[in-house]
């Protein structure tokens, strides 16, 4: 039986879930996008900040995800 908590902890385990993917994502289409020869210096200089910027939102959602499922236990 499922209960309110546990309801609860499963929906944000599935929203931090979803936000990860969402950064990795972003960093697989930037990392993408560097391999384009035609990436001049200001766009490559936005990209490695998109990159650092998602890196660390994955990292903080990683930590999250790993304190919710420890949450109940």
């Amino acid at each position: 039986m499922t209960t309110p908590n546990s309801s609860r902890r499963n929906e944000r385990l599935n929203q931090l879930a979803h936000d990860a993917n969402a950064s990795l994502h972003v960093i697989n289409m930037a990392s993408t996008l560097l391999k384009s020869s035609s990436v001049d210096q200001e766009k490559f200089a936005s990209i490695c900040a998109t990159l650092e910027t998602e890196s660390r939102k994955a990292a903080q959602l990683v930590q999250e995800l790993l304190a919710a499922a420890k949450a109940d236990d």
